[in-house]
């Protein structure tokens, strides 16, 4: 038996950006139904969500002299399968895109940028969504309201704003209100129906194919459909629509690519020099209306450095952060001197680096009948980069008095810092991502061959910046919500 629906617009995924988009239309009045395939219950392992399994190769493949292990979980930690997505386990980073981001591309993948495409318009109403406590990233006028004197930098170095709100944007009680709100036939919110079908009338996507663990089948027909799946899903299904009508893989971009924000955890240390770093870089700072009556809610702000070597290279952040347990560490590394691994410089504050990937075309995803497989690979000069830029940091903090002692986790590489593993930041981006060219998708996040579907989120980005991606993500729903509203 077949449960049949129908609406108007037709959103698949519960996390930030289905939100997002939910929370537009609906103010709207528009009759919708937003469908999450995972459950009400959040899985506590990867074996209770067996439906979303993802094959990752165990190192990255470089010329480097040394085995670099890629520590990606993207089918449990990265990436929670239930009502309301990620949001469940999101570390609460608050960041808009910089400009930089808007301005930079890649050599031998040109087309692939940003272009005219601008998210700034929605930045403040993300915001609010995100509880941030602050509308204003600017580093300098942040220092001014909190009364930190920030240092000049030298040349390729500036500063850039993080916030973090008191009470993070969760979404699953959101989802469960409105799971109680209807009756069967009403509903707006359905959960534990995953999509695995489709039906299409030549350049439109008439209805989506949804089935539950006990095999029951849903049907919805709308006039317009979401995608907000999250990266490796909303790839999926974009290439299953393409296959569809024989236009994968011709002309079709860089569908399946693959980008992620390398995490260098702990790659160095240092001790405290003559001069103190700002609080405000080292440990953040609580905010709040009675600090400055312009931010708007409790909340943290933290300034990092930011290293950019100008267009065409990747940008990274510096976070300078405390050693809380030095003695314990210190303990720790003389466990692991004896045992020959690498022990993590016992100093007073560790660097960790969060960095942008160059896209290419070695880093994709394959789909394969129900298999699907990761094959992720950061470029050798990105590493370069990173390393560059780590000493030019270190140069400075030394120069300037605010570092001393300065070590390195792993032995360098000729003259380079390399690290032993390279973590992910759960960030899923460019799978499907918009170009100038407009090969997949347009401004608007409507594909190019069905024109009443949009696929929104990170995937669709281009070049992804160091940034954190949710409040960028949020912007393209919204962007996509409202050239619904227009066309309707």
């Amino acid at each position: 038996m077949t449960w049949n629906l129908r609406s108007k617009v037709c959103i698949v995924g519960s996390g930030f950006c289905g939100y997002a988009a939910y929370k537009k239309l609906k103010k709207n009045n528009l009759d919708l139904i937003l469908v999450e395939g995972g459950d009400v219950i959040s899985p506590k392992s990867e074996k209770q969500q067996p439906s979303y399994k993802v094959k990752t190769n165990n190192y990255l493949k470089t010329n480097i002299e040394k085995r670099l292990k890629n520590m990606l979980d993207v089918s449990f930690r990265d990436r929670k399968f239930t009502l309301g997505g990620s949001s469940t386990c999101w570390s609460g980073y608050i960041k808009p895109f910089e400009k930089s981001t808007y301005d930079n591309y890649f050599k031998g993948i040109e087309n692939q940028r940003w272009g005219t495409l601008r998210l700034d318009k929605y930045n403040k109403e993300i915001l609010s969504l995100l509880n941030s406590p602050t509308f204003d990233f600017s580093p300098e006028s942040i220092s001014k309201k909190t009364n930190s004197e920030l240092p000049n930098l030298p040349e390729g170095f500036e500063f850039t704003t993080y916030a973090w709100a008191e009470s993070p944007l969760r979404l699953k009680s959101f989802w469960i209100k409105r799971l109680k709100n209807k009756t069967k036939d009403q509903k707006d919110v359905i959960s534990g129906y995953r999509l695995t079908d489709f039906k299409i009338n030549k350049d439109k996507l008439i209805g989506l194919i949804f089935k539950n663990k006990e095999g029951k089948t849903l049907f919805i027909e709308s006039e317009y459909f979401m995608f907000c799946m999250g990266g490796i899903e909303n790839a999926r299904f974009t290439k299953k629509l393409f296959e569809s009508i024989g236009k994968y893989p011709l002309n079709k971009g860089n569908l399946c690519n693959f980008q992620e924000h390398p995490h260098l955890f702990y790659l160095g240390g240092f001790n405290r020099g003559e001069n103190t770093l700002p609080k405000i870089i080292t440990h953040g700072i609580k905010v709040s209306p009675s600090l400055h009556n312009s931010f708007n809610k409790k909340g943290k702000i933290i300034i990092n450095f930011k290293a950019w070597a100008g267009i065409g290279t990747p940008k990274v952040s510096f976070r300078i952060k405390e050693n809380k347990i030095k003695l314990k560490n210190g303990i720790k590394n003389i466990l692991k001197s004896l045992l020959k691994r690498n022990i993590i410089p016992n100093s007073d504050y560790f660097i960790v680096m969060r960095c942008e990937q160059t896209p290419n075309k070695q880093s994709y995803l394959k789909f394969e009948s129900n298999k699907t497989s990761l094959n992720w690979n950061i470029i050798e000069e990105d590493f370069s980069h990173y390393s560059d830029y780590l000493r030019k940091l270190t140069s400075y903090l030394i120069l300037n008095k605010y570092a001393k002692d300065f070590s390195l986790r792993n032995n360098a590489i000729k003259g380079e810092a390399i690290p032993n593993s390279v973590n992910g930041g759960a960030h899923h981006m460019g799978t499907v991502p918009y170009d100038i060219n407009n090969n997949l998708i347009n401004e608007k996040f409507v594909l190019t061959d069905f024109k009443n579907t949009y696929v929104v989120g990170s995937s669709a980005f281009p070049t992804s910046g160091f940034e954190n991606p949710t409040h960028a993500a949020m912007c393209t729903a919204l962007i996509a919500a409202e050239d619904i509203l227009q066309r309707i």
